[in-house]
């Protein structure tokens, strides 16, 4: 990562300097509307929509551009009300959702990785962009949620879809767009992770050559992407991956 000029600035993820004014508006707008919400969208969804249970498209891209096959089938955790309200409509049709993906790295290299509540893995921090929110704030809002830690999207890593149909236990079909963005703790925050909500029953900090296991596939996937993306960052192009 490029060094700030005088802690102004950092590169954008086009080789384009990011003003650190807007990153921190963008971190305290999140921080607001997370503080707001008080967790009810994270609450586990008792709803039950057409007679059984909504599925979780918040466990978000768990195997989402991973390279398995054509269709998945995953568990059920929690739902944001908007697909909820949709589901209803629309019953189980495929239904295309957008995402983040959190890569988080602190001052010396360390990862913050979450254990997810649905499947015991460690992960990245993923979630759900609701609709009208801006894809960083989403970023910021979800690391916020699941691990209390403060962060500042620096660079966008890649864009990408799902290029599989993921059908969830109940029937709901989903197609996934990732949009991974490299982190960092926001200066002047605590970074010591906490649990902080239903999704995760731990969170930490971890060297990227120790990472814990069980390590899900979906986060190995993001993590080449990660190194992919570095490389061509320490050859000065920023710009992000595609596909």
């Amino acid at each position: 990562m490029r060094q700030r000029d005088g802690g102004a600035e950092a590169s954008g993820p086009f080789g384009a300097p990011v003003a650190l004014a807007d990153v921190s508006h963008a971190v305290e707008a999140a921080c607001g509307a997370f503080r707001g919400r008080a967790r009810m969208r994270k609450a586990l969804c008792l709803t039950r929509v057409r007679g059984h249970a909504p599925a979780c498209a918040f466990s978000l891209f768990a195997l989402v551009v991973c390279g398995r096959s054509s269709i998945e089938r995953v568990s059920i955790m929690t739902t944001p009300q908007f697909i909820i309200d949709i589901r209803r409509k629309i019953g189980h049709d495929p239904l295309w959702l957008s995402g983040i993906t959190a890569f988080v790295r602190d001052d010396d290299g360390r990862i913050l990785l979450g254990r997810r509540a649905d499947t015991g893995e460690w992960a990245l921090v993923y979630g759900i962009i609701e609709p009208g929110e801006d894809p960083a704030r989403a970023c910021v809002r979800e690391v916020l949620e699941e691990t209390g830690v403060v962060v500042e999207p620096v660079w966008l890593v890649r864009v990408a879809s799902s290029d599989q149909l993921v059908v969830y236990g109940n029937g709901d079909q989903c197609w996934f767009l990732d949009i991974m963005f490299w982190c960092r703790p926001r200066a002047g925050e605590p970074i010591e992770p906490r649990v902080n909500d239903d999704e995760s029953v731990d969170v930490g900090w971890f060297d990227p050559s120790d990472l814990p296991e069980p390590l899900s596939s979906s986060t190995r996937e993001r993590l080449r992407a990660v190194r992919a993306f570095a490389e061509r960052h320490a050859a000065g192009n920023d710009a992000a991956l595609f596909g």
